[in-house]
């Protein structure tokens, strides 16, 4: 999910480029009050849950800090690196070895592909 989440955020910024700094921090009613403070709000997120699922201090950083969109950006690259430590760390080593496993004692192993899987 993580990767989808990359994905999309990176095709917001983009989208982001197209418009102007004025409308990216224009005040507007809902969310977060902003454009730039909602994507902000949602990496913020991303990283508060992923640093205390690793036990390690959550990333201060004042909203009204982030003032463009290359700040953003950096703060993005910042949390995708903290996520992606995660990642490495649990994956191969906890669903990759059950499979591992799995297939030692003959047992088909349970499908984690994400695509193709159904969901329910």
């Amino acid at each position: 999910m993580f990767l989808y989440n990359w994905q999309i955020r990176e095709e917001w910024f983009k989208w982001c480029e197209t418009i102007s700094n004025e409308e990216l921090t224009k005040k507007r009613i809902g969310g977060m009050g902003s454009i730039i403070h909602n994507l902000f709000h949602v990496i913020d997120c991303e990283q508060i849950w992923v640093n205390q699922m690793k036990g390690e201090p959550v990333v201060t950083k004042d909203i009204n800090s982030i003032a463009t969109l290359n700040d953003i950006k950096r703060f993005s690259n910042l949390t995708m690196r903290i996520t992606q430590s995660l990642i490495e760390s649990l994956t191969p080593e906890h669903i990759g070895q059950l499979s591992v496993w799995s297939r030692e004692i003959g047992l088909k192993p349970i499908s984690s592909d994400l695509i193709v899987r159904e969901y329910s």
